[in-house]
């Protein structure tokens, strides 16, 4: 066998094996409680999500114009985090959300947003097609209502512009159980998804959305934690 055909053939058993793996919405927060339960913080996993995904954004991209869209969620922290840590190695980077309404943020979340010191801007404040780089922050695996408002148009925005796309964790817009679509969805070059990947990364539609999908440790203490059961 080529060298080529046996590494194609590796590759389609990684994604195999990833799929196996993939876990529901309420697994996953589950599987966060047992990490919480052994002494862990909600804030520790949103600094290595965010480490995890500057990281990955680092190996892909050379420094360019970046946007990074932060939701009022858990989601959007580990955005804001990634959106510092990318600045500091070199990434000319605006963050946007919006601005028209405070969002009722976890603590973490909202500790994230205050370690960016650089200027927050509305999601129409900012032109889509000026950037080479867009992180998608805008909702992970908690979102169960469909996309209306600013973030529909947002989605709409990002998915017209000649950016390369990185989602954190699930492309917004994506059922995370099911893979079905909420009215719209961001399309994902790549996806970073942390501890176990998702079923939507591989169902339905979030199967094209999820774009190629990258898995990261976060150091999640597991224990005899069974995500079957």
């Amino acid at each position: 066998m080529s060298d080529k055909k046996a590494s194609e053939k590796s590759s389609e058993k990684d994604l195999k094996d990833m799929e196996e793996q993939a876990v529901t919405t309420e697994q996953m927060r589950a599987i966060e409680n047992v990490h919480i339960k052994a002494g862990g913080t909600y804030l520790e996993l949103m600094d290595r999500a965010a480490e995890h995904a500057a990281a990955f954004i680092q190996d892909k991209f050379k420094p360019c114009k970046t946007l990074v869209l932060c939701g009022p969620g858990n989601n959007g922290g580990d955005a804001y985090g990634t959106a510092r840590l990318l600045q500091e190695a070199g990434f000319e980077v605006t963050v946007a959300m919006d601005t028209t309404r405070e969002p009722q943020q976890s603590p973490e979340a909202q500790a994230e947003r205050n370690a960016w010191h650089g200027k927050i801007y509305d999601f129409m404040d900012v032109d889509y097609g000026h950037y080479k780089l867009i992180v998608d922050g805008l909702f992970g695996t908690g979102l169960h209502q469909d996309l209306r408002g600013a973030y529909l148009k947002v989605v709409k925005l990002v998915n017209e512009s000649p950016a390369k796309v990185v989602a954190l964790d699930i492309p917004s817009g994506v059922c995370s159980d099911t893979g079905t679509i909420k009215m719209d969805a961001i399309q994902a070059d790549y996806t970073v998804t942390f501890h176990r990947p998702k079923h939507g990364h591989y169902k339905k539609e979030g199967k094209k959305r999820s774009g190629h999908i990258v898995l990261r440790d976060v150091g999640i203490v597991m224990g005899d934690f069974d995500p079957s059961s």
